[in-house]
């Protein structure tokens, strides 16, 4: 059923607003980028509240919850499939939103109408989906403790969602998926809350090495406003951070990632370090032997290609007794070994 609601600021607005009264100490760019974190603050505020106003007939349930994790009163929405019965058991889907998107990305671009739509071919299994707002937190437990994006989703959010809708049980039954940003988030979910999900998804992301990360986010606009050291630590050092939490590492070396499933996807119109990081990261996971799913889909990095890959993601998955789509490989130690 369509939802209406009087949504508060995301949390990507309440992130650029704090951002500007707390860079690190000393940092050089303080003088430069200042004016810019104030106003980019206040564009993200009035984008939030257009958003908002646009998308204010949407189809998933909307809540606020405290998290202690946070100290502070946090956004999510939920997606029921049509003719969701309370009594009806079904397992539970996070979704970690993008970078420039929040909770309610997942209704501005209808990927529930398109799920609603595959649910009544009978293409998709059905499933509770939480969209849970994280801002432009990278959904990490920040280094400096000034924010546990991770706590607020898996210890904050978590219990309520399978409370609230009876959602079967984790791990089992419970998944992770992310989209760009969030798709950096799915992996450091698999690896620091690998109790809680059987299956990570991972969708448009640039999956970069520890040395990658500082010098490649630098390169782009949002980097000038990433507190690198607040959320990572000194990435110069090596010693800050154990090694197998680099991604290239944990899913080769790690027999506790090894044993999740794994579908990684990314576009054909991809930028550029988009596409050559996932096929690096596939090309090592083959050369693993690791098995997984894996799939370059027709499209680019937004929200209304990933929806297909979404629900590609739901058949792989969730449930056995789906098929997956005709671009999907299964990969055993061997590129362009197909699904029979």
């Amino acid at each position: 059923m369509p939802n209406t609601r009087n949504p508060s600021p995301s949390m990507t607005a309440k992130y650029f607003g704090a951002m500007a009264t707390e860079r690190e100490p000393g940092s050089w760019r303080d003088l430069v980028v200042g004016s810019a974190l104030l106003w980019a603050g206040v564009l993200a505020v009035l984008l939030c509240l257009a958003r908002s106003v646009a998308a204010n007939e949407t189809r998933s349930e909307y809540g606020t919850l405290f998290s202690p994790a946070m100290g502070e009163e946090m956004d999510y929405a939920v997606y029921t499939p049509p003719d969701y019965d309370p009594e009806e058991r079904l397992p539970l889907v996070v979704l970690l939103h993008g970078a420039a998107d929040s909770h309610e990305s997942f209704d501005k671009y209808e990927v529930g109408e398109y799920l609603d739509e595959e649910l009544a071919r009978g293409e998709v299994p059905r499933a509770i989906i939480v969209n849970p707002d994280g801002g432009l937190g990278f959904w990490e437990n920040w280094k400096d403790g000034s924010r546990s994006l991770r706590d607020w989703v898996v210890d904050d959010l978590l219990p309520v969602i399978q409370a609230q809708y009876s959602t079967l049980p984790c791990p089992e039954h419970c998944h992770v998926m992310g989209v760009s940003m969030g798709a950096h988030g799915a992996l450091r979910f698999s690896y620091f809350e690998g109790d809680t999900f059987s299956t990570v998804t991972v969708i448009s992301g640039m999956i970069l090495n520890r040395e990658e990360v500082k010098p490649t986010l630098r390169k782009s606009i949002l980097g000038w406003f990433i507190p690198f050291k607040r959320i990572w630590g000194d990435l110069d050092d090596p010693g800050s951070a154990p090694r197998e939490t680099d991604p290239l590492i944990a899913w080769t070396e790690v027999p506790e990632q090894r044993d999740k499933q794994l579908f990684l996807a990314w576009g054909d119109e991809e930028k550029g370090r988009v596409r050559n990081t996932n096929e690096r990261f596939r090309d090592a996971l083959v050369e693993s032997d690791l098995e997984f799913y894996w799939t370059e889909y027709d499209g680019g990095h937004g929200w209304v290609d990933w929806r297909p890959v979404i629900a590609e993601a739901l058949r792989i998955q969730l449930d056995g007794d789906f098929e997956p789509g005709p671009n999907t490989v299964a990969s055993g130690g061997q590129v362009g070994i197909r699904q029979p």
